[in-house]
């Protein structure tokens, strides 16, 4: 039986108040920054997405180059991918049937800071995090783990009772999303693995190339 590619894996969870129900178990204040402020933009995307806004009741469809703001909510349809280009040059890709929630992106140049925390409950998604500023924090919050990552390029599938994380290049700490468990492991270039909410962290692996060339073709507009 030939092997189903990991872009068209879909979720039980596909009501998009039950998404958001999720997404806002891990609430995060942005008051460091102007709601209004835009974070950064759509640089790219194919097949259509839709976007809710802070305070919003309606998805609205997203456009190439529109602004993206803190607690922006993006989910994208079936067979399309988008790609959002932050202030920092950090990029975020997503493949099909994901929702991503900006929680909080405060960048400041002059201070060589940033504080970013992305929520994605469901989907695939790659991240290219542009400049090490060894000040800052940027994190990623599934609903089995919690990545931070160090200056690098990563990318992952997230669901309910599981997330895949592999490092193409750079370093990702990975801790566990379940409070009750502790420890951390360190992810490496080529190392990936997978995280279980009830499920000590206790392995990494090598991933093969056509693992990796699945998850690459899933998040790369071309």
């Amino acid at each position: 039986m030939p092997k189903i590619s990991i872009c068209g894996r879909k979720f039980h969870t596909i009501v998009f108040q039950v998404i958001i129900s999720l997404i806002f178990l891990h609430q995060i204040s942005s008051a460091q920054a102007s709601p209004n402020a835009p974070v950064g933009t759509v640089a790219a995307l194919k097949g259509t997405a839709s976007v809710i806004r802070d305070g919003a009741e309606v998805m609205k469809p997203v456009l190439l180059n529109s602004p993206i703001y803190q607690r922006d909510i993006f989910k994208t349809g079936e067979n399309s991918k988008i790609k959002l280009k932050f202030l920092d040059d950090s990029m975020v890709s997503l493949g099909a049937n994901t929702t991503m929630r900006v929680s909080k992106y405060v960048y400041s140049p002059k201070q060589k800071k940033r504080s970013a925390f992305i929520t994605i409950p469901e989907g695939i998604f790659r991240m290219v995090v542009s400049k090490f500023l060894p000040n800052s924090r940027f994190e990623v919050q599934t609903a089995t783990a919690v990545s931070a990552v160090r200056g690098t390029d990563w990318m992952g599938f997230a669901s309910e009772s599981s997330t895949s994380i592999f490092v193409a290049n750079g370093t990702v700490s990975i801790k566990s999303g379940n409070k009750g468990i502790e420890g951390e492991l360190i992810l490496t270039e080529g190392e990936g693995t997978v995280v279980k909410l009830d499920e000590v962290l206790s392995f990494k692996k090598k991933w093969g190339q056509a693992k990796v060339s699945d998850y690459v073709g899933c998040t790369t507009i071309d």
